[in-house]
């Protein structure tokens, strides 16, 4: 009976020393945790920069199309048709030509036919 108490108390006393170390391996998972974390946020955050880089260029492309638009006297009927396929309503594209809705509904009937 006696060696069964030394027994189980040297057991609980090295499971005790094993729980120091324990402790030691959690927080090393936890600190590699949260370096990936910190990395994901770094990659978020580039990648909307770029994102924002890329909207801002198409947006000065968009820009300078228009006034390319505005800016020809000559306004021809593949112009206008291809604006009328990249969603722009005949309204829109008065609009950006500085032209009348009739002129441009008169242009898409005519490519229509």
């Amino acid at each position: 009976m006696e060696w069964i108490i030394i027994t189980l108390l040297a057991f609980a006393i090295l499971l005790f020393i094993v729980s120091f170390f324990q402790k030691g391996a959690a927080a090393h998972a936890e600190e590699q945790v949260e370096q990936v974390s910190i990395q994901l946020m770094k990659e978020i955050y580039y990648m909307k920069k770029k994102l924002r880089k890329l909207e801002e260029e198409y947006m000065l492309d968009f820009d300078e199309q228009a006034y390319a638009f505005h800016s020809t006297a000559d306004l021809k009927r593949d112009d206008v048709l291809a604006m009328f396929e990249n969603g722009n309503s005949p309204e829109d594209i008065a609009v950006q030509t500085n032209r009348d809705v009739n002129d441009i509904e008169a242009l898409l009937a005519n490519e229509k036919q």
